[in-house]
């Protein structure tokens, strides 16, 4: 059976369980009395936006299911109460939709996005199944996702996942599959415990280069400067095996020296274990030993104990953007090389959408470090954003951390002190990079320090009010430094 809302309706006390015909889009169950049954085996599908207002209740049926489709945002109060039986709620939309289950468990939860994500805006719980059919699913930290030790992860693909972290329960030594990505590249990792006791798994996805990428033990030569994975024992105290998987863009070349890397808070990469290699270069799955040394910050990547095998694919040390006069000049440097073709730098004006402002010819194969550089000759007043992408022979690619860069063409400078000459007071007039403390003195001609102050700074345009009457009249140096040593210095005359 199928309930169809296409008008805003509020709800006192509703049991659906004959089919219905409204005509537009939101749904409102509000009062403090008022209660929304789903009954067995109905759908209710709104168009829009579905709220559960403060004191008011939404129960699906607990012995068959049902189904609520919502096209627009899902709404549960703190205070509301969302009873989940055997039902589930599906994200049926076209564009970005929000999530908030006021922090009661659901029983399915299924995202079927066709053109934008669903996400988290308080913490939820999936006691059965979580299902994928189109879209992601946006978690971090705060807004995190858990599934208890019933629950069920299906459907995950590329474009249709969790981006970001997830928490799920395990009770028994059966394997579970994080269905995790970047928002685009579906890359899973598995747990599979080793004993039966009650213990939670945190896992999450990053599809860039680990900040000690370069750094091991020397157990292996280098790991992964794509991607790596955290899956961290977050509470309980069973061990257990993860599984990583690859493909084309992860840069596997030789599976006999394939290993996995853990990161220890030496800080430093360690070998852990090489263990049920499956698949080909292109794609395929690797386990780590049984993991004894969880520390709560566990980290997991591909790894190599080869020095030429595995590139992984470029082992990119630094991606820097810095001012030179008018320009901007995008700095890197590689450790090392495989089969890599060219570099593409990307800029962007607000952080999200890139564009190329060139391309420099990689050096195809090296084991050495190498630099390379090109100028941004236009960078906007403000701030621009850069990132580098790599291109392999074979046509894969891997992306650089976006750096940021405050520019103006006058940054950091005194423009004005005015009035001047002055006799009792003057004001200051500069731009700032980056906000924050400013020195200020005041100097002789002789250069000796007169006068010391911090002043602080907004990002733009500042103004700093200045007695003089301390001073004798005569000729004085005033100078501005940020907390980068750069500095401005103006002439000003203080007058009888």
């Amino acid at each position: 059976m199928l309930i169809r809302l296409k008008k805003t309706y509020s709800f006192l006390l509703l049991h659906l369980l004959y089919i219905i015909g409204f005509g537009q889009s939101s749904l409102t169950n509000l009062g403090t009395t008022s209660t929304l049954y789903i009954g067995p085996n109905h759908t209710i599908h709104c168009d829009a936006s579905v709220s559960n207002e403060t004191g008011a209740t939404m129960q699906f049926d607990g012995a068959s299911s049902s189904l609520m489709e919502v096209g627009g945002d899902f709404t549960n109060s703190a205070t509301g109460i969302l009873t989940s039986g055997v039902g589930t709620i599906s994200f049926v939309g076209s564009a970005a939709q929000n999530a908030d289950f006021g922090g009661d468990n659901l029983y399915n939860l299924k995202i079927s996005n066709t053109s934008g994500d669903v996400t988290l805006t308080r913490a939820a719980t999936v006691t059965n199944n979580l299902n994928f059919s189109s879209g992601d699913l946006n978690t971090d930290a705060v807004n995190i996702l858990s599934l208890t030790a019933a629950a069920t992860a299906t459907g995950a693909a590329n474009g249709n996942h969790v981006h970001g972290p997830m928490n799920k329960t395990t009770t028994s030594t059966s394997q579970f599959t994080f269905p995790i990505g970047n928002g685009t590249k579906y890359r899973p990792a598995s747990i599979t415990p080793t004993t039966t006791g009650s213990t939670v798994w945190q896992g999450e996805y990053f599809f860039t280069s680990h900040a000690f990428a370069n750094v091991t033990d020397g157990t292996i030569t280098h790991v992964s400067s794509a991607e790596y994975w955290t899956l961290a024992r977050t509470s309980g105290a069973a061990n257990g095996v993860v599984t990583l998987t690859w493909d084309a863009a992860s840069g596997v070349t030789a599976l006999v020296s394939l290993n996995t890397g853990y990161y220890n808070t030496t800080p430093q990469w360690t070998k852990s274990g090489q263990n049920n290699v499956t698949g080909t270069t292109a794609a395929g799955t690797i386990d780590t030993d049984s993991w004894t040394t969880w520390s709560g910050v566990d980290k997991f990547t591909l790894a190599t104990t080869a020095s030429v095998d595995n590139g992984l694919p470029v082992e990119l040390l630094d991606f820097t953007a810095t001012k030179e006069d008018k320009n901007v000049w995008l700095k890197w440097s590689t450790a090392s090389e495989i089969n890599s073709d060219y570099f593409n730098v990307l800029k962007s004006n607000n952080g999200y959408d890139f564009n190329s402002i060139g391309e420099v010819s990689a050096a195809g194969t090296s084991n050495k470090i190498l630099n390379y550089d090109l100028l941004d000759p236009s960078p906007k007043t403000g701030i621009c954003y850069y990132k580098l992408r790599e291109f392999d022979k074979d046509g894969s690619s891997m992306e650089s951390k976006i750096v940021a860069l405050n520019f103006t063409s006058d940054f950091n400078l005194l423009s004005e002190v005015y009035p001047n000459p002055s006799d009792e007071n003057t004001t200051l007039f500069f731009n700032s990079e980056s906000g924050g403390l400013y020195k200020l003195q005041i100097l002789d001609l002789q250069g000796n320090a007169l006068y010391f102050a911090h002043v602080p700074a907004m990002i733009g345009e500042n103004k700093f009010h200045l007695s003089l009457s301390d001073f004798a009249a005569g000729q004085y140096l005033i100078r501005l430094t940020a907390a980068d040593n750069t500095f401005s210095t103006l002439k000003f005359v203080k007058k009888e």
